[in-house]
């Protein structure tokens, strides 16, 4: 039920391919986490690539409740490619993009697919390169998700604070996370969004 590949340096296109045939053919796979530390050239397309594969795997089988591609080089390309799958994953609770390279436009991607995502309950964007017209999107589509509890966004490149508007539409669910450089939501309580960088 449970696949964790931590620790896998420097795998590529070959890696995420082996990734996708395991979801495409196992019935009992529900949690993948996958965190290939892999050391990757600031142009390199493998963790995008990678991306695209898992994405359409889970797309088919629908069956992923946990879906974790950390430290994979995914940029805005994987993320639009993860976000075109999310309405057809009809099991997915849990998604983490932590740790990679995803900015505005992929944000903007991931949030016009929660529109139509009506199972994931937790989504951590924390540790990339999202500024405030991403951040703005996400929050925005994280307060009109009512199935949506979670959204981390901390450390990343947020500079702004969030409209006074949204404060009380998200209190239910987010905050901004205790301790936070920039502006990360987090579930758990807490009054105040979008605090600016110390």
């Amino acid at each position: 039920r449970r696949l964790t590949l931590a620790d896998a340096r420097g795998l590529g296109d070959e890696f995420f391919a082996a990734v996708a045939l395991v979801i495409r053919s196992s019935m009992a796979l529900r949690h993948l986490v996958l965190s290939t530390e892999a050391v990757l050239r600031e142009n390199s397309s493998s963790g995008d690539n990678g991306a695209a594969s898992v994405a359409d795997a889970a797309r088919l089988t629908g069956r992923l409740a946990k879906l974790w591609l950390l430290h994979s080089g995914v940029t805005d390309v994987g993320a639009e490619a993860i976000a075109s799958a999310l309405p057809a994953c009809f099991s997915l609770t849990d998604l983490s993009l932590a740790d990679n390279r995803i900015g505005d436009d992929g944000a903007a991607k991931l949030a016009e697919a929660l529109a139509d995502c009506e199972t994931l309950r937790r989504l951590s964007l924390h540790n990339n390169r999202i500024g405030d017209a991403g951040a703005h999107a996400l929050a925005a589509a994280a307060a009109a998700n009512p199935s949506l509890r979670r959204l981390t966004l901390s450390n990343n490149r947020i500079r702004t604070g969030f409209p006074e508007s949204w404060r009380h539409s998200l209190a239910d669910a987010m905050a901004l996370a205790p301790g936070t450089r920039s502006g990360g939501f987090v579930g758990d309580g807490g009054d105040r969004f979008g605090a600016a960088p110390r």
